[in-house]
């Protein structure tokens, strides 16, 4: 069966405005062209965060939360990497902080970066020079503090990862390069910290010693509000099996000319193919893509790879109110393989091993590129029901979770926050606390705080 014909020009008129960018877009999803990539921004990509934590240290709260649903998020990220990428290049280094208590002192933005980086890819990442972090070795955290009116200069704390140590990084606020980042910067801080935001705290500024790495955590109150149950299911099955049509239309954005494209239906799965590309949908929602012919001669740079990999999930995800978050990423002969988290609303999704048995995945999303274009993809497909309402305020202290888990366990905490529990086959997901510790995950019931 062919596919009903869906031109290339017409879906780069849904992502973009004008034809240049349809141009660059029918080179990236179509052709794969990797040098396309030469006119999007690719400079601290890997850095970028998903959400904001803003230091407001007032009397009933440490920090509040901003992501990517505020509409000056874009904006003040691109400003922080700015920022940084300066201070690090013609900043003055001023060593080791032996204790934490600048970090109080003035409004300043913790971010947490989505892994464990190398001081190599990073610099690589920003394209400075590789000394530029001094002797910091893998970082995952920093802090920005920007230079208000009667302050002299913006100064950029980096820890080491392995050390948990602070470097202290300053640069002069009047540096013409990142006045305008700076001021913007400021003053969106003092608006935020103005504003009516959830509470959250920091375990590193309240010394608890039962957390490995800085958290920071929700505090209870009525701002805080979610979607206590989430409902999904894997779109195009029915229980009479496939919806082929609307799946027809669906998989045909993986192929340069759907006319050329025929299907195969098994019992399980079904099997599209141009000859060049094979794309299977099977009965548990599990979407794969594969170039058949496959060339991984030459090396390709993990920020144009990232790049590319993105624009890749943004054009199949768009349909969707899920969001994905990068986890992870490694080399291998074939190329760069990166791996995904999915989110709704903020709040991670987090699979049981029993979804992750089934799907023989560690995330949700696996996608491998090289400098030829995508070479492999797996995405897990789920369509939320987005009518409900947010039905929860969060009520109840993460320390009664947190005392429950040493009680049980008596570990120390890697992780903890809110997040959705995914169990293989079912509809409906529930948020929990989840607590990292050892290797293992561990959800806890919100109202009653039952290991679940």
């Amino acid at each position: 069966m062919v596919l009903i014909a869906i031109s290339v020009y017409k879906t780069g008129e849904i992502w973009f405005d004008n034809s240049n960018n349809n141009q660059i877009l029918d080179k990236i999803f179509v052709k794969n062209d990797i040098d396309a990539l030469e006119k999007i921004g690719t400079l601290g990509n890997l850095l970028k965060p998903e959400e904001l934590a803003i230091f407001v240290g007032d009397r009933e709260m440490d920090y509040t939360i901003v992501s990517s649903g505020w509409a000056g998020f874009t904006e003040t990220s691109d400003d922080i990497i700015k920022i940084m990428a300066e201070v690090l290049m013609t900043g003055h280094t001023y060593g080791e902080i032996v204790n934490n208590m600048p970090f109080w002192e003035k409004r300043h933005i913790y971010v947490t970066l989505p892994m464990v980086y190398s001081s190599q890819v990073v610099t690589e990442n920003l394209g400075i020079d590789k000394n530029a972090l001094g002797n910091i070795q893998n970082i995952k955290t920093f802090i920005l503090v920007p230079s208000g009116p009667y302050d002299e200069e913006i100064i950029l704390y980096v820890e080491d990862y392995d050390k948990r140590i602070y470097e202290q990084f300053t640069l002069g606020k009047e540096n013409k390069q990142v006045k305008i980042a700076n001021e913007s910067l400021f003053e969106r801080l003092q608006e935020i910290g103005k504003s009516d935001r959830s509470p959250y705290i920091s375990t590193l500024k309240n010394k608890d010693k039962d957390y490995k790495e800085t958290v920071i955590l929700p505090l209870p109150s009525e701002r805080f509000t979610y979607h206590k149950t989430i409902f999904w299911q894997a779109p195009y099955i029915h229980e009479n099996g496939f919806d082929r049509v609307a799946l027809d239309e669906y998989i045909s954005r993986f192929f340069e000319n759907p006319e050329t494209v025929s299907r195969i239906d098994f019992i399980s799965r079904l099997k599209y193919s141009d000859g060049k590309v094979v794309v299977t949908f099977d009965e548990k929602g599990l979407l794969t893509y594969k170039k058949n012919e496959i060339d991984t001669s030459g090396d390709i740079d993990i920020s144009k790879a990232l790049a590319m990999a993105d624009r890749f999930i943004e054009m199949d995800t768009k349909d969707t109110s899920t969001e994905y978050k990068l986890k992870s990423y490694d080399n291998s002969e074939d190329g760069i393989t990166f791996y995904y988290s999915i989110a709704f609303n903020g709040f991670p999704v987090v699979s049981s091993s029993s979804v992750d048995t089934n799907y023989d995945m560690s995330y949700p999303i696996e996608i491998t590129v090289n400098k030829n274009g995508i070479l492999y993809y797996k995405r897990v497909v789920r369509k939320i029901d987005e009518s409900m309402p947010q039905d929860g305020i969060l009520e109840v202290d993460y320390k009664v979770a947190k005392d429950r888990f040493i009680q049980d366990k008596g570990d120390i905490i890697d992780n903890m926050y809110l997040g959705y529990k995914w169990v293989y086959q079912e509809k409906e997901l529930e948020l929990y606390w989840i607590i990292e510790s050892g290797g293992h995950i561990y959800f806890y019931d919100l109202a009653d705080n039952s290991q679940n």
